[in-house]
């Protein structure tokens, strides 16, 4: 649920889909359109109660021959901070009793601070918040943060506080990364941030790593794609670099601790022993927090990393449940937009085209005309000029041949062709020889875990054999 000018989009994401299915084909189900903010109770009460009615009927729907009779189940919602409040019918993360998981009450000191208690911090469930809920009606204030009922709690199966996630890009990449690099910058001198932003942009990185950070100097202007790059590849060589100068060792292996935990969460799979360790490594960065940058360092964003893993637990890696999917297709909507007047229409018009390619997309294409579909291929496609495919490989640009002397002393056949490029399993590879100053992609790790230069990719395309060099 995310704002677009004065609009709050819903969106929904079906979980049985394969992983790039599920990111590209987001369903926009509900759209607000006011200068205020959507009272949240009437907005969502639409929703539940179309998923009920659909539930009552059923879909039902051919597959594979078989007519099934499928129902459709909420299982969590993904909300920046300043919208899950309204959503969850709780109290503001900078009230007391803000946390959407636990009853922490906070400390005010100019804001609420949630500092570790000396006692165990009972956890939120379903049940007891339906009874605050129920209490809530009757209340003039809120009862231990809950201000009204949450209409999510007639959808069947739905819990209300499990399925509600702490999100990742907000909390932990805009909230605790960009929280944490205002702490260090503090304490560097402008020629340390002169050298650290001289250093971040000569590092070479990989093609998977699409957005290169820009300079350390300009880290307010960072969006989440930036942030999450500098704290899984860029800070630990760099901060390293200026250990005792700018930043102590103390805080540096503190910063280990949150870096360390983020990669854990950020795997395709995740064991019981990696989870634990996790949890660990996030309460220790807690537990350091007020001694290494004082109390106001005590923030929500900082408090919902001890919720973090009991949300992986439950589904999955965080980047399977990030904003990431539905902010782009926010700014997909945006395009909607040509003019100020009847900007509403322009947005429902452009969601129902959407919707409507999806739908000629699954059931029509592949019944089309060979050549019609061809021509659409060629058209829609990106064109890539000299290239040649040989099993799953793709090499770029036209191949060279080999000296002779190299090929009798490779003994390889007179059939080889040289390329600097080449594309497998979805990976960029590159002759170290294609001189780049920010990417790299050349350097590869053995199978053994030794590592190697690539120089050059050799290919004999009448054995179709593939020797790198």
């Amino acid at each position: 649920m995310y704002p677009i000018l004065a609009t709050i989009a819903l969106y929904l994401m079906l979980n049985e889909l394969p992983i790039q299915e599920r990111l590209n084909k987001i369903i926009c189900c509900g759209l607000w359109f006011n200068d205020q903010k959507a009272f949240m109770p009437v907005y969502l009460q639409k929703f539940v109660n179309l998923i009920n009615t659909i539930n009552d009927k059923g879909i039902k729907c051919v597959v594979k021959g078989q007519t099934l009779i499928l129902s459709l189940y909420i299982l969590s919602a993904v909300v920046d901070a300043v919208a899950r409040a309204p959503v969850q019918g709780i109290t503001q993360f900078n009230g007391h009793y803000g946390c959407n998981w636990c009853l922490h009450p906070g400390e005010h000191d100019g804001a609420i601070r949630y500092n570790l208690l000396d006692t165990v911090v009972p956890l939120r469930t379903h049940d007891d918040t339906v009874q605050l809920m129920i209490e809530s009606v009757n209340s003039t204030k809120p009862v231990f943060g809950v201000k009204y009922p949450f209409p999510f709690t007639c959808l069947e199966y739905y819990d209300i506080i499990n399925g509600i996630i702490p999100e990742y890009m907000h909390g932990c990449l805009e909230g605790v990364a960009s929280q944490m690099m205002t702490y260090f910058m503090k304490n560097l001198s402008d020629d340390q941030i002169e050298w650290l932003d001289d250093k971040i942009v000569s590092i070479a990185v990989p093609n998977q790593i699409q957005r290169l950070s820009r300079k350390i100097s300009s880290a307010n202007k960072w969006n989440a794609r930036e942030w999450e790059n500098f704290v899984l590849y860029y800070s630990i060589p760099l901060f390293s670099a200026i250990i005792d100068e700018g930043i102590s060792k103390k805080k540096f292996n503190h910063w280990l601790l949150f870096v360390e935990g983020l990669y854990i969460m950020l795997q395709d799979n995740i064991s019981e022993t990696e989870l634990n360790r996790a949890d660990m490594l996030f309460t220790s960065f807690v537990a350091d927090m007020e001694e290494l940058h004082g109390k106001r360092a005590l923030t929500y964003n900082v408090h919902i990393l001890l919720h973090l893993c009991k949300s992986v637990e439950n589904w999955g890696p965080v980047w399977t449940n990030s904003t990431f999917c539905f902010e782009s297709a926010n700014r997909y909507m945006l395009q909607a937009i040509k003019s100020a007047r009847g900007a509403n229409h322009q947005v429902v018009r452009f969601v129902n085209m959407t919707h409507s390619i999806h739908v000629l997309e699954d059931f029509l294409y592949s019944k089309v005309n060979v050549n019609v579909r061809r021509y659409c291929e060629d058209v829609l496609s990106r064109k890539v000029s000299h290239y040649c495919k040989i099993t799953d490989i793709s090499y770029f640009k036209r191949g060279s041949r080999l000296d002779g002397q190299l090929l009798r002393q490779l003994q390889l056949s007179e059939h080889s062709l040289v390329f600097k490029k080449m594309v497998k399993n979805k990976c960029l590879y590159e002759s170290s020889l294609l001189k780049k100053k920010r990417t790299n992609n050349c350097h590869v790790l053995l199978n053994d875990g030794s590592y190697m230069i690539l120089d050059y990719f050799v290919v004999d395309k009448k054995e179709k054999t593939v020797t790198k060099l």
